[in-house]
């Protein structure tokens, strides 16, 4: 049994989700993938154990009622993609004789920029949270970190000092890591954090805290999601840094630059003070022609 931490799964679904799980790490899958997944599809088992169903008998119509649900179109991808991959590998081991997830539509990501965390909403958030939860805050607000991100920080493993100060090394997304400054304010608490998980989980000390639950401190703290905050860290470095873009691109460790230019916001003032700008521009351009 995996991730005993977590609610299981239904027992019948257990072997094929262990092997399905086993299979992922011997094709190198990052552990925060396979234990978002293995989540998707042990709660797909859950709720579909209603109607007593095991992982055998599963339709095509039972897939797509889950996936109609009132939920984010990101939380729909990560449960489509989870069973896709399950399936695939149910299907491959010639455990079932056809695949459910075949010919089924993807999910269309929604590219569109959304709103970053409200200053004042942030404020009263570091207010009124315990340690803890403020330690999560500063760490997506004022380094961008994601929640996985900020739930697998390791110390002082994580940690790296040099003549300017310190910085954290940041499990990202496919095991791809980036190294990130730190402000004296979270140096300091980080170094004064006892060894280990910075976030245990409250299950087992061995393990860190769900991402899940960074999110729902998070959220419950400040009134906005993990993301907004990281995309209201990437709006104050773009100006910050005078419209940076690779600074925030490699900040935020993203591959594309068009996925970076989502997470900033263009205000109203941004645009009036760029209008400005141009018309003096403009005006100094026509002075060399008089």
């Amino acid at each position: 049994m995996e991730f005993l931490s977590h609610r299981q799964p239904p027992e019948d679904w257990i072997p094929y989700i262990d092997g399905w799980v086993g299979e992922m790490r011997f094709r190198n899958f990052s552990q925060a993938t396979i234990q978002a997944w293995w989540y998707r599809v042990s709660a797909f088992a859950l709720y579909i154990n209603a109607e007593k169903k095991d992982p055998l008998s599963i339709t095509r119509h039972d897939i797509i009622e889950r996936m109609s649900r009132e939920v984010s179109v990101s939380t729909k991808r990560c449960e489509f993609n989870a069973l896709r991959s399950f399936y695939a590998y149910m299907f491959s081991n010639h455990l079932i004789p056809e695949n459910p997830m075949d010919g089924l539509p993807t999910i269309k990501r929604v590219k569109k920029r959304q709103a970053p965390a409200q200053t004042q909403n942030v404020q009263k958030g570091l207010e009124i949270a315990d340690e803890d939860t403020k330690l999560m805050i500063e760490l997506a607000v004022e380094l961008g970190l994601r929640r996985n991100e900020i739930a697998s920080i390791y110390l002082p493993n994580d940690l790296i000092e040099d003549l300017m100060g310190y910085s954290l090394i940041v499990h990202g997304k496919g095991r791809k890591d980036r190294i990130i400054p730190l402000t004296a304010s979270i140096a300091h608490t980080l170094t004064h954090r006892n060894p280990g998980w910075c976030f245990p989980s409250m299950y087992n000390a061995s393990k860190h805290i769900h991402p899940d639950t960074v999110y729902r401190r998070i959220k419950d703290t400040v009134k906005e999601s993990t993301h907004s905050l990281r995309r209201k860290f990437a709006t104050d470095l773009y100006r910050a840094t005078g419209g940076d873009l690779r600074v925030v691109q490699e900040s935020l460790g993203h591959e594309s630059l068009a996925t970076t230019q989502l997470y900033i916001s263009i205000s109203t003032q941004d645009m009036r003070n760029a209008i400005d700008k141009l018309e003096r521009f403009h005006e100094l351009q026509a002075r060399q022609y008089r």
